[in-house]
């Protein structure tokens, strides 16, 4: 577990970068996010399945970029 100092940093971090950036775990959950998107604020992501949030899917998409980095073991876990 992270200590809310670091968590903060890391919620900072991600919100300096200029591009778009999303964090998605190995289970399609939203971990973070600097974006708004289908006029939901970055907040209301949190938690919530990026199949459901991006493309209104009920189970992840075909050609998933999450399953494809999962595959590879380019994931970081």
């Amino acid at each position: 577990m992270r200590t809310d100092v670091e968590e903060k940093i890391l919620i900072k971090a991600i919100d300096a970068f200029k591009r778009r950036l999303i964090v998605v775990s190995p289970q399609f959950k939203i971990l973070a996010s600097n974006c708004q998107t289908n006029g939901m604020k970055y907040s209301e992501i949190i938690g919530k399945y990026c199949y459901k949030v991006f493309y209104d899917r009920s189970t992840p998409c075909e050609n998933c970029a999450v399953e494809a980095s999962i595959e590879k073991g380019k994931h970081g876990f």
